[in-house]
């Protein structure tokens, strides 16, 4: 399994942490449509989020895979990740 987290991305390509979609869209100049924690909305305004990271250059790219292969033994701890700083709560 593989995925991509953009708060990874948004802080490897704008060098600055986001902690979540609220700060990233502050920082874009991107306004909140709908209620935040409702979850279509929340799912539109991250749309919005990446719509506007990818027209200012942003290349995506996988940043975390699970090795399925180590997975049967401990599916918790069997992650390879692409950055450093793997979300907001490791930094």
């Amino acid at each position: 399994m593989e995925w991509i987290n953009l708060k990874d991305i948004y802080l490897n390509f704008y060098q600055r942490r986001a902690p979540g979609m609220m700060t990233m869209m502050k920082e874009l100049g991107i306004p909140l449509l709908g209620s935040h924690h409702l979850g279509i909305d929340d799912t539109k305004n991250i749309a919005r989020v990446l719509q506007h990271m990818l027209a200012d250059g942003a290349i995506l790219q996988i940043t975390a895979r699970r090795v399925d292969y180590l997975a049967r033994k401990s599916p918790s701890w069997n992650m390879n990740f692409r950055f450093e700083s793997t979300s907001y709560w490791s930094m």
